[in-house]
């Protein structure tokens, strides 16, 4: 997809959150912010730590603890990574905290091209590390020719296939992917 045809099918996502705002619940400072990324072509990440920070002191108030981390870089970009507590079941009051303040911000963040093409590019500079780590292993590898998803998808899958030790600990295919910080 070109830079062109992505930015329009991002524009077209945040039309769809805007047309769906007022059945969804949103609050006016999250639809003022998604008309500032329909205006830009993308969130910003003050705007988008504008969102969650109003989503947390939503969940706080209502006496819900959280815990946050405003600096993960785990994705490739910069993310606010939180969670709050929960029941099995869900917490419906934390959950209309996230979808009147941030819900589609979030969502559009993490969907918009820059976050998308930084995730990618992390995974594809972790593929050496992790490469050679499972040839040290013994377990065989070629991600030539694919990209960053499919590289992403058959990780996860060989992880997934190879399950855990039975001592708990995690398998070779995972403890490669979490050395190179995928």
């Amino acid at each position: 997809m070109s830079p062109t045809s992505e930015l329009g099918a991002f524009q077209l996502l945040v039309k769809g959150y805007i047309g769906k705002a007022k059945d969804s619940g949103y609050s006016a400072e999250q639809v003022a912010l998604l008309k500032s990324a329909l205006d830009t072509g993308a969130v910003d990440f003050e705007d988008y730590k504008t969102a969650v920070t109003t989503s947390l002191e939503c969940i706080n108030l209502a006496g819900i603890r959280t815990q946050v981390d405003m600096n993960d870089q785990s994705y490739g970009f910069p993310f606010i990574s939180y969670s709050y507590e929960s029941p099995a079941s869900g917490n419906p009051t934390a959950e209309a905290c996230i979808r009147e303040n941030s819900e589609a911000v979030e969502a559009l963040y993490q969907m918009q091209p820059s976050s998308v093409d930084a995730g990618n590019q992390m995974i594809l500079d972790a593929v050496p590390e992790i490469s050679e780590c499972l040839k040290g292993a013994g377990i065989p590898f070629d991600p030539e020719g694919l990209s960053a998803d499919e590289i992403a998808t058959k990780l996860h899958e060989m992880g997934s296939e190879e399950g855990f030790l039975p001592d708990g600990s995690l398998g070779p295919v995972r403890t490669c992917m979490m050395n190179a910080g995928f």
